[in-house]
């Protein structure tokens, strides 16, 4: 006789509370008779023996020895009759529970539908309220019923699954315990009859308990634990501002780019993490360079693309962009960035520090980099590999600035010159190269402590109108008066360029800060799209549609107005929301239509999308398809905050 496992293979802890005060505990197994109920059983005996008072609301048995042994001892709440077309169903005592008040119940078969009369149609309802009421909340449930992972167990199993919980109600447990068993040892406690009767038991070998069926399940098992692993390892490095990367799973970064090769780059990256089993990011680096329209349009579509392909879309504004990655890296415990080879010379990689790759390499620590030869994807053939943006480049509409400085600068030192001496002329200089390294780019910083330089030289230092000097202290001086001004101007605009990006982020911040608390004050879903169009409008001068379809559900705002979308437009709709991609104008999916629509995905599956009219706008920018995903990104949560409370009657408006 096997007897079930009672030590799960891994506890995983939730950091983030939930509002409620009582906790919830959930054992989660691959199948019928792994020992979930087993397992919660002695640990409720176990507590019990601690003095802790402990109540056994409803427990599933299914007249199996092992487990009406271990709920032997336990109190256990009488069940509610509920009187259904000539029959009596027991169910769950939710009012008798909530006024036995214990400190621990014990609510078994997390995804069971109660029977018409009961005041919430589903068991995960009746856990909120006790989780609201204060009470700790132990349940089991297999990893069929997680409502992401449905579709695949019909798939494998050939078999439907009718009763399901939300993944947003299992992101809420405080604790999961993983109760493993090997599919030879569960099909050996089949056929001695320890799950099922005999006659069952034949059937269910045949169908669903067969080897690969529940091989394939106790990977979906263990892969739902590996994904709250690696949720909550993130949370707990974000916590604990960790930077060293911890490899215990593959993580992808891809650098996007304004550029044609940069689509070949963001498609070997996606391959490589479907190799890898690995999720991956597009991250963009805003080096405040200009770029031109073209640039901006190969920008947005290659955000596009990384959204399109499943990718997560990070942005951050950094005057360096290898350092910009590498903190990206850091942040989200990347393993591995992806980069383009160089298209620069050898002597514009020397006088800027190296190429790309090359700092990344230098400075990347213990996260790998791969280098990819840049193709076009279009088939064009193209020997000249993209030229990386050189951060030395003089900016052309800085010149003017430039020049106004020098004449400016030459016209008051040539009248304080008799009365403070060519020597302290050097000071005036020194200020003007310094104040201008807030305002301008490093080059032009550079470029102006050398026409200052040579000013100096050539109208003040004796003799005046040659750049020749006689005396070694004048030379002494000039030379430390480029070097300091050089220096200083530089450290000036990296300090002014740091204030900037700071500035843009903490504008970013607030905005977000304040789109989440009104998201999260926001009640029922209406309530939710109202907030969200609203934010929409305010941050886009487009018309704006918001739909919210989920099971028989449906929802929508936004000033444009669903019922007067055309067919086609429709259908657009239903593909996204069938797959769960982006299509629309500005994409490689659908690219006629109307609309440009980015789905609304949360664990429970697609909610929905949000959609822009291209009729009101020519072009997107990359800085919106980002703010747009991040959006989505919110949306999506608070909406799905709201998949237990929402009533099968809500109808579109």
């Amino acid at each position: 006789m096997t007897t079930p496992s009672s030590s799960p293979i891994m506890t995983l802890h939730q950091d983030k509370k939930i509002s409620a005060s009582g906790k919830l505990k959930i054992f989660l197994g691959m199948a019928a008779g792994v020992g979930k109920t087993y397992a919660m059983l002695r640990e409720a005996k176990e507590l019990k023996a601690q003095g802790i008072d402990v109540l056994a609301g409803i427990v599933e048995t299914h007249q199996r020895k092992e487990t009406l042994a271990q709920l032997a001892g336990l109190e256990i709440l009488p069940s509610k009759v509920h009187p259904y077309k000539n029959k009596k169903i027991e169910e769950f005592d939710l009012d008798g529970a909530l006024q036995r008040n214990p400190q621990v119940i014990l609510v078994d078969e997390l995804a069971h539908t109660n029977a018409p009369g009961c005041r919430n149609n589903k068991r995960y309802i009746d856990i909120l309220e006790l989780l609201h009421a204060g009470i700790d909340v132990y349940t089991a449930v297999n990893v069929q019923h997680i409502e992401s992972r449905s579709h695949t167990v019909t798939e494998i199993t050939q078999a439907p699954v009718r009763e399901t919980v939300p993944d947003s109600f299992f992101d809420l447990a405080d604790e999961i315990i993983v109760i493993d068993l090997p599919p030879e040892d569960l099909l050996l406690r089949l056929q001695n009859g320890l799950i099922y009767p005999s006659d069952r038991a034949s059937l269910a070998q045949e169908n669903f308990f067969q080897t690969g069926n529940l091989t394939a399940l106790r990977e979906l098992a263990l892969r739902a634990a590996a994904e709250r692993v690696d949720k909550d390892l993130r949370n707990y490095r974000m916590t604990h501002n960790i930077q060293e990367i911890w490899k215990s799973s593959h993580r992808l970064l891809v650098a996007v780019f304004a550029s044609p090769y940069a689509e070949n780059l963001i498609r070997s990256t996606r391959r490589l993490a479907d190799t890898l089993n690995a999720s991956w990011i597009g991250a963009y680096i805003d080096d405040n360079h200009p770029l031109s329209s073209e640039e901006k349009t190969l920008l947005a579509q290659n955000i596009a693309l990384v959204q399109e392909l499943g990718g997560e879309v990070l942005t951050s504004r950094e005057e360096d962009t290898a350092e910009g990655l590498l903190r990206i890296a850091r942040q989200n415990n990347v393993t591995e960035i992806v980069i383009g080879k160089s298209g620069r010379s050898w002597w514009n990689s020397f006088f800027s520090g190296g190429s790309l790759v090359n700092r990344l390499l230098r400075s990347a620590g213990d996260i790998d980099i791969y280098s990819i030869s840049y193709q076009r994807e279009d088939g064009k053939k193209n020997t000249r590999p993209l030229p990386e943006t050189s951060p030395y480049t003089l900016p052309i509409h800085e010149m003017g600035i430039i020049a106004a400085l020098g004449m400016s600068s030459w016209f008051v030192a040539g009248f304080l010159e008799p009365m403070v001496g060519y020597m302290s002329i050097g000071f005036l200089f020194l200020l003007v190269v310094c104040l201008s390294g807030l305002y301008l780019s490093r080059t032009s910083v550079f470029f102006m402590a050398t026409l200052f330089a040579g000013i100096h030289d050539f109208f003040f230092i004796p003799p005046v109108y040659t750049f020749s000097i006689r005396r070694a202290e004048d030379f002494m001086m000039l030379s430390m008066f480029f070097l300091s001004a050089a220096i200083i101007g530089h450290v000036t605009h990296r300090l002014g360029t740091r204030e900037k990006n700071l500035l843009a982020r903490e504008a970013l911040l607030i905005s977000t800060y304040s789109l989440a608390k009104n998201l999260l004050a926001a009640k029922g879903v209406q309530e939710v799209i109202r907030v969200g169009v609203l934010y929409l409008e305010q941050a886009f001068p487009y018309q704006i549609l918001v739909l919210y379809r989920y099971q028989d559900t449906e929802a929508y705002g936004g000033s444009w107005s669903l019922p007067f979308l055309s067919s086609n437009e429709k259908a657009v709709i239903d593909w996204v929301i069938t797959q769960g991609q982006h299509a629309g104008k500005f994409t490689q999916t659908l690219s006629a239509s109307d609309g440009y629509y980015i789905p609304l995905v949360g664990k429970s599956g697609i909610l929905g999308l949000i959609g822009i009219n291209s009729k009101t706008v020519t072009r997107i920018e990359a800085e919106q398809l980002i703010t747009l995903e991040n959006l989505s990104h919110q949306l999506s949560s608070a909406l799905e905050r709201e998949l237990p409370l929402l009533s099968p009657l809500l109808q579109s408006p």
